[in-house]
Formats: C-alpha cells, structure tokens, sequence
C-alpha cells in the first residue's frame, strides 16, 4: 500500500535554543498556523514565575478560565479567529506548561503544541507555514536553526532475536 504523500512536518525548537529564541519559535508558528486551527488551549500554569511582560494576560487568560467553568479553572479555551485570544495564547505559550492548537481537519488532530514551559514544543507545518515562521524569525533575527525538523522514530521489531531499536520513520 502506498503512503499519501505529506503535507506537513512536524518540528522542534533545537535543543539549548536561547530562551528568546524559544519565544520566538513558538509564537511565530502560532501565528503561521492561525488560520487552520478550529481551537487553542491554554493552561494558565507554569513551572517557574510568570515573566511580568506577560502578567497581563495571565490575568486576563485566569478570568477567562473561571468564567468558561469548564471544570478546569486553569485552562482556557480561546477561538484563533479572535486577534485578542491569539494574543493571549502567543503571549504566555513559552511560559505555560501545556498549549496547544487543534486544527479538525488533520489526521493528527493537534498541530501546535507547547508544553512543559517552552521545553517540548511540536508545530505540524505546511510549506507555506514554514515560510512563514521564517520570514518572522529572520525579521526578529532568530537563527532559522532554532526551528529543527522534529526526528519520529517508531518501533521497529527484529526478527532475529526478537530486540526492539528504535528507528527514524521513513
């Protein structure tokens, strides 16, 4: 069977990217796949202080949590179509410990992921997307090596002797 060719890849921030990089990398790919996704999530935690240049929206993001009492008063779900919602989400998501942007119509289903403050980052980029996130980065003098093409590796079984490695996906 034929694989369907792909669309998209997915990428990574490299790793001992400076954290101003971090920051750019995870809000220019926001902003590049903005228009494709149905949905963003946002948890209003972070492991360390929130920075004060983003307190505003860490206040904004917990009022607009408790008010969608969704059962998760630290998590807010924000519409991408919304110049405000977009700020937020773009603002705290090096800082957060978990965001990510659902796109309905991917396979994958989530496509923008940010977590664990700004130390696990995933983006499923188009072409056109990547173009995108580049000219931002290159306006912000960010090195386009900070965005690296995220390695999958699956199971691969030896039938020899039945061992399991690792291996890239083809």
């Amino acid at each position: 069977m034929k694989r369907p060719p792909v669309d998209r890849w997915w990428y990574t921030v490299r790793d001992g990217a400076a954290p101003a990089s971090v920051a750019a990398v995870c809000r220019a790919t926001l902003l590049a796949q903005r228009p494709r996704l149905d949905t963003i999530y946002v948890d209003v935690l972070s492991d360390e202080p929130w920075p004060d240049d983003v307190r505003w929206a860490v206040d904004e993001l917990s009022a607009l949590a408790a008010q969608q009492r969704r059962g998760d008063p630290t998590g807010a779900v924000l519409d991408p179509r919304v110049d405000r919602h977009v700020d937020l989400a773009a603002a705290v998501a090096p800082f957060t410990i978990c965001a990510y942007g659902v796109d309905h119509d991917d396979e994958e289903g989530s496509v923008w992921s940010v977590d664990d403050t700004g130390t696990s980052c995933a983006f499923a980029l188009r072409l056109a997307e990547l173009a995108a996130v580049h000219r931002r980065l290159d306006a912000l003098d960010v090195p386009r090596g900070d965005l690296v093409l995220f390695e999958v590796r699956r199971r691969v079984r030896w039938r020899r002797d039945d061992t399991v490695r690792l291996e890239p996906r083809a």
